[in-house]
């Protein structure tokens, strides 16, 4: 009979000889008792939580004291080696080895290996999909989901003599970093040519196509000389800034999209991912569907995807939802605000949200930030010409980093498969060597 692991999740079909699964709590014991991160000889300790930990790979991101995060209420201790593990959101596979003694959050467990059972053996354990999904699957809350201490000590996982465990876990040390190695590579690579991108962009969004144009000083520190015969000001001088107040809809299942911000991506929108739906009657009304964006026009991300401009291509039906604004041309006729959102999105447009955001954890900009936006402005035909130049200068990047990011997300599935198959015995792995 296939084991289960936990809410009738199946571990694959039988584990080899001498293997078992076992429940988490014949593994490891799960740390209690907190203590005080004020005290002295406590706040000096690094403090483990959720955002410190990479997703899926157990990496640690960054180490701060009890101290430089200000922690106040009480902390579980860790010790050197063993594991740390964010009970919050189990999607995200948040685990790791403790590199040194200190605290861990209310929002992570510690937890200490029993029986000489191999701690990094335990840490592949938990990130492969048997462990990560059942945890998934038993999380209690919806907005927030969080696996309880009892449900966790109750998850099945898989595990070996001691020796065998320390073999696989060797083995997958050497597989994951040779294609991590692989991954970091190409995640360079990518990030060089969104750099390379986005020089093309800036340079062309504040000196235009001609290199032999007389210039002049902008007056402004972070957009420097501007073509001479080029105005600046702020936004609301040639574009309309629109507030997206509306009612709060009823939401269905399918409909008409209402776009968030979390939607709102530079130069587009994605409403391939929308989760919210309004009927096609709240779509009309104007008090629920709030603004329709045309053609031409710009959706502006207040918060989340802060400072995203994504540009309307065609007339696609969606709502506005809360936090974006609808940015219009003022101009007759309407000027396309391609060359706009190729601006909003540069380097020019982004320092300018970073100078103007508010909000400590969760950064947004105010609408009347917004309008205090400065921006260069050439004549609407040279607009014109530099949006198409952009385009057709982008292209090519998008597409090369398009292979990449797909490149990348093929060698992540094939660590992970790597991972699961290992800890559950399906690999032959060797003593020594790959």
């Amino acid at each position: 009979m296939t084991p289960m692991n936990g809410a009738g999740l199946t571990w694959p079909d039988g584990v080899p000889k001498g293997w078992s699964l076992l429940p988490f709590k014949r593994l490891v014991r799960i740390r209690d008792g907190q203590v005080d991160p004020k005290l002295p000889q406590i706040s000096a300790l690094p403090l483990y939580a959720p955002n410190h930990i990479e997703c899926r790979t157990g990496r640690l991101l960054g180490l701060e004291t009890a101290a430089e995060q200000g922690a106040i209420s009480g902390k579980y201790p860790v010790k050197r080696g063993e594991i740390v593990y964010s009970k919050i959101r189990p999607a995200l596979r948040k685990a790791m080895l403790a590199p040194q003694d200190g605290l861990c959050s209310a929002d992570m467990y510690a937890l200490r290996p029993i029986c000489n059972n191999d701690a990094k053996f335990i840490l592949y354990a938990m990130l492969s999909d048997g462990f990560s999904v059942a945890a998934e699957l038993v999380s209690d809350r919806v907005a927030m989901p969080k696996v309880n201490r009892d449900t966790l000590a109750d998850l099945l996982l898989p595990t070996a003599p001691v020796a065998v465990q320390k073999s696989v876990a060797r083995y997958l040390d050497r597989k994951t970093a040779a294609v991590d190695a692989l991954i970091g590579k190409k995640q360079k690579l990518a990030e060089l040519l969104a750099e390379n991108r986005a020089a093309v962009i800036n340079q062309a969004v504040t000196k235009g196509l001609d290199p032999a144009v007389p210039m002049k000083d902008s007056g402004i520190a972070w957009i420097g000389a501007i073509p001479a015969h080029w105005d600046i000001a702020k936004l609301p001088r040639n574009w309309a800034v629109i507030d997206c107040k509306h009612r709060t809809p009823s939401y269905i299942d399918e409909g008409y999209p209402v776009l968030s911000t979390t939607e709102v991506k530079p130069g587009k929108v994605d409403l391939a991912k929308a989760t919210r739906f309004i009927s096609r009657n709240d779509y009309l009304d104007m008090t629920v569907g709030g603004r329709k964006p045309a053609p031409g026009e710009i959706i502006y991300s207040r918060n989340a995807s802060l400072g995203a401009a994504a540009y309307i291509k065609t007339g696609v039906e969606f709502a506005m939802g809360q936090d974006v604004v609808l940015i219009r041309s003022l101009n007759q006729p309407p000027t396309d605000g391609l060359y706009l959102s190729y601006l909003l999105n540069s380097s020019i447009g982004m320092t300018q949200v970073q100078l103007f955001c508010v909000g400590s954890t969760f950064k947004r900009i105010n609408v009347d930030q917004i309008r205090k936006l400065m921006v260069p402005v050439p004549p609407t035909e040279e607009q014109d010409l530099i949006a198409r130049f952009i385009e057709n200068e982008t292209e090519q990047f998008f597409l090369k980093e398009d292979l990449l990011q797909s490149s990348i997300a093929v060698l992540q599935e094939y660590r992970q498969a790597i991972i699961s198959a290992a800890v559950t015995g399906q690999l032959v792995i060797p003593e020594q060597g790959d």
